[in-house]
């Protein structure tokens, strides 16, 4: 399954190029990013500007969370906070920690599987937007480019690989077709010369 939407990802990504990276990138950043750094390996895609439009699917997404913490805070602790222990208390508790130490937590959450609900955190302890997304685009520069890098050189690879196997793959017909005509050169040989080695 997982192979099955990796291909139709790069499909997509082959068939609309920068237009599908963009809406992409915000649902699920990193495997696009790898994807399209691959397909950049191909000459179809200019890594650059895949980059800038990575770039820019990031901040968007980023907004995305940011604004359901910040917006949707107070509605949140009154729906679902008695269910997750979220009180007004420990709302005011994350601000001040997010005062502390913003750019770490969100650097940290760059990294991690749940980014989002850092990101989300990041809204409902009313952090300033600017600083977030500045804070955000510092970590996601870097992200991105070695994200992009590993799915180009993967792919430069992937094309040198199969190439080798192909030649290895045709090396090796040529050398069972030379094995097949020796053995049926030599039991012919044997045939003949078999009479011969009677009378001796």
């Amino acid at each position: 399954m997982i192979s099955f939407t990796l291909d139709s990802i790069i499909t997509l990504i082959r068939t609309y190029g920068y237009e599908i990276i963009f809406p992409l990138s915000i649902i699920e950043g990193p495997i696009v990013a790898v994807l399209s750094g691959f397909i950049a390996s191909l000459g179809k895609l200019n890594i650059f500007f895949v980059f800038l439009v990575l770039l820019a699917g990031d901040i968007v997404g980023d907004t995305i969370h940011y604004a359901i913490g910040r917006w949707g805070r107070h509605n949140f602790i009154k729906k679902w906070g008695k269910y997750i222990g979220v009180t007004e208390e420990k709302i005011q508790a994350l601000e001040k920690y997010f005062e502390k130490h913003n750019w770490k937590i969100l650097a940290f959450g760059k990294t991690q599987p749940i980014g989002s609900a850092i990101l989300i955190s990041a809204g409902l302890a009313g952090m300033p937007y600017w600083s977030y997304i500045w804070y955000n685009i510092l970590s996601t520069i870097p992200k991105i480019f070695i994200l992009e890098m590993i799915g180009y050189y993967f792919g430069d690879a992937y094309y040198k690989i199969s190439s080798l196997l192909s030649y290895a793959g045709v090396a090796s017909l040529i050398i069972a077709i030379l094995f097949i005509g020796l053995y049926l050169w030599f039991q012919s040989y044997l045939k003949k010369r078999g009479p011969n080695i009677d009378k001796i």
